[in-house]
């Protein structure tokens, strides 16, 4: 082999190796871009998660208080199906924006 194509390649070889590692460290499936998009993504669903939690310890709540309260049950009852008791009104507002 000749000395000038050997000392090239002695000189190249490792700094592309190295710029190949580095690239793959940075870009890669694990790299650091990788790693901070799962990090945003996880905050995302953590925020989501705990949304999620609130509402369900709202339902809960509201769900214990629906089996001890029966004036909740009847007012529940209203709203949702629209009974009430005999001779009580009931009003109804509905929206008067269209539906979209």
């Amino acid at each position: 082999m000749h000395p000038t194509l050997s000392r090239l390649l002695v000189a190249f070889v490792p700094a592309i190796l190295l710029l190949l590692v580095a690239t793959a460290a940075v870009w890669g499936e694990t790299g650091i871009v990788a790693r901070h998009h799962l990090v945003d993504r996880l905050a995302s669903e953590t925020e989501a998660l705990a949304r999620i939690d609130r509402e369900n310890a709202r339902l809960q709540r509201e769900l214990t208080l629906l089996g001890t309260d029966p004036l909740l049950v009847e007012r529940a009852a209203a709203e949702e199906i629209g009974w009430a008791r005999e001779g009580a009104t009931l009003y109804r507002f509905e929206d008067p924006r269209p539906a979209r």
